[in-house]
């Protein structure tokens, strides 16, 4: 590589082909100017010397030559020129041209004064802020490259200096990116570089803060994940739920005291993690690839309390916003403020204002499913009931009825067995005359005819006999069904008393196989958890199904762990 130098008192003017190659090396030598039509560049400084060129650019082909009135580059007076060809040749060390600390410091000093003579706006990241005496010390780091960084102080009016950035929230802490208008000076003491801070340019980091929520959210746009978390299904209901946030604060509590009203047994998995500092942004991603892994929770619960904008940053990381994007379990975040919004709540299953009210979404999420279940049990039983009465008033219509029929065929063969009375009546009188005849005849008559008259009167006597008996069988025919109408009510009364008692049995087995005496009696009711199904046999279960168990006053809801085939039992064992 070759480079053409014009040398001339604290001036030098550097061109050809490896001008740009090494022009990162040429503006370190002090105040740079790049002269476009010359295709060229103008350093000044008080350092420059022939021999300090060729040790700063060992290994590069020189061509130096000496002039005058290098700052106005159409007059440059040539009086030599040397080829220095350093890969063939070293040079000798001058002593005499070696600087001592002090002088070296000063030069620099004074490089550094003659390229900084007036206040410049530098940019970046706090990386340590500390106030002490009404004095504000920091160091201020390149955004892309931490590891340089600048000291910057506040000597006085810190307060005054930092009002304006507090009225849009902000204060003077780590991990906040700022402007500063700044005059640079060197420290002899240290050889450092440092800056002191004469201007604070809020509306920068407001604006960089607003601008990397957007920048997030439009990048995971791009690559089709800002709704991704949104379409994972969520559990019937969610019963493992693995909490982030912090351990300091009260936060914790509020939201545990949310989530207590339902009085359900959550089952919380705590990792505490930093939630704020140089720190956060780790701890966080490692804290959801862990919970990534876990396949049985069924929600991942992101929240803090609030804070300033600054602290609240790194939850609109691009990298933690894409963590929560590609959760496999849904995720649900409260950070800061009802006003305050991040990419982390814009790409999260659901967001909320404030912890509690994370908390309270799950304890009116069981309440409501419990009342659910309430509900229908309720209309079981109703029904039920219902059904019963239903049948209680037909049996009680049929059994009036029935009742009302025998009372009717009662009394119409009352009537018949009045109608034989009369005639039994009827015949005896009948007869009674005929005798009174027959007696009146057998005097009349001779002892002559007597015999006669008396066989008449046997065979007469015969056939009245005959007659009376085929009615006096008649009439204890009509007598016995008589009775036994008579006694129809009573045995219909007994039939009745027998059918009411036995729907007042069966009234009673319904009421005891009803799902709430069931339930009362300690049995409880398995359910599938996603379907709602009824289960009554093992068939078909297996570990990590979710079910749902309902109590008497309680639903419980779980997942089954383990699943062992019962050998040899009968079903009704």
């Amino acid at each position: 590589m070759r480079l053409n130098v014009i040398l001339s008192s604290g001036e030098a003017r550097f061109s050809g082909p490896a001008t740009f190659q090494l022009k990162d090396r040429i503006k370190a030598l002090g105040t740079a100017r790049w002269l476009a039509a010359e295709k060229a560049w103008l350093v000044s400084s008080a350092s420059l010397s022939e021999a300090n060129l060729r040790s700063y650019f060992a290994g590069v082909e020189l061509v130096i030559e000496s002039g005058t009135a290098l700052s106005n580059p159409g007059q440059v007076g040539a009086v030599g020129t040397t080829t220095l060809h350093s890969e063939t040749s070293v040079p000798a060390v001058d002593f005499a041209s070696a600087l001592p600390v002090s002088q070296l410091l000063a030069q620099c000093e004074l490089a550094l004064s003659r390229a900084f003579q007036q206040t410049v706006f530098v940019t970046g990241v706090l990386s340590k802020v500390k106030a002490t005496g009404g004095r504000v010390f920091m160091d201020l780091s390149d955004r892309d490259r931490p590891e340089e960084t600048v000291s910057c102080v506040i000597w006085d009016g810190a307060e005054r200096m930092t009002a304006d950035l507090a009225k849009v929230g902000f204060t003077l802490e780590e991990q906040l990116e700022v402007m500063f208008e700044v005059s640079v000076r060197f420290n002899r003491r240290r050889g450092a570089v440092s800056c002191t801070v004469v201007r604070i340019v809020p509306e920068y980091t407001l604006g960089k803060l607003a601008a990397l929520r957007e920048q997030t959210n439009q990048r995971l746009r791009d690559e089709g994940l800002f709704d991704r978390n949104r379409q994972r299904p969520l559990a019937f209901l969610p019963r493992r739920l693995a909490l982030l946030t912090s351990s300091a604060g009260t936060v914790i509590n509020d939201f545990l005291a949310s989530l207590s009203v339902a009085e359900f047994g959550f089952d919380l998995v705590w990792l505490p993690v930093s939630v704020q500092g140089a720190n956060a942004k780790t701890q966080i991603l490692q804290a959801l690839e862990r919970f990534s892994r876990d396949e049985s929770l069924d929600a991942i619960l992101i929240f803090r309390g609030g804070g300033s904008p600054a602290e609240l940053a790194v939850f609109s990381d691009y990298d933690i916003a894409r963590a929560v994007a590609l959760a496999p379990h849904p995720v649900f975040s409260a950070i800061g403020h009802e006003e305050d919004q991040t990419s982390t709540q814009d790409v999260s299953f659901r967001s909320f204002g404030v912890p509690k009210d994370l908390g309270r979404f799950f304890s009116d999420l069981v309440i409501e499913h419990r009342r659910s279940v309430f509900e229908v049990i309720a209309s079981v039983c109703g029904q039920i009931e219902t059904r019963l009465v239903d049948s209680a008033q037909r049996l009680e219509s049929l059994a009036l009825r029935v009742r009302t029929s025998a009372v009717e065929m009662v009394g119409a063969q009352s009537a018949k067995m009045i109608v034989g009375e009369r005639l039994r009546a009827m015949v005896q009188e009948r007869m009674s005359a005929v005798e009174g005849s027959l007696e009146r005849f057998s005097l009349q008559i001779g002892q002559s005819a007597r015999a006669g008259a008396l066989a008449h009167e046997h065979r007469f006597g015969t056939v009245a006999r005959q007659v009376i008996d085929s009615v006096q069988r008649r009439i204890d025919l009509t007598t016995d069904r008589l009775t036994r109408f008579r006694e129809l009510p009573a045995v219909t009364d007994r039939a009745l008393q027998r059918a009411e008692e036995r729907a007042q049995h069966f009234a009673a087995i319904i009421r005891s196989a009803s799902p709430t005496t069931q339930l009362r009696r300690g049995f409880s009711l398995l359910r599938d958890a996603a379907t709602g199904d009824v289960i009554t046999s093992g068939a078909g279960l297996k570990p990590g199904q979710q079910i749902s168990i309902q109590l008497r006053d309680h639903m419980a809801v779980g997942s089954i762990q383990k699943v062992e085939e019962l050998h040899g039992r009968r079903e009704d064992d």
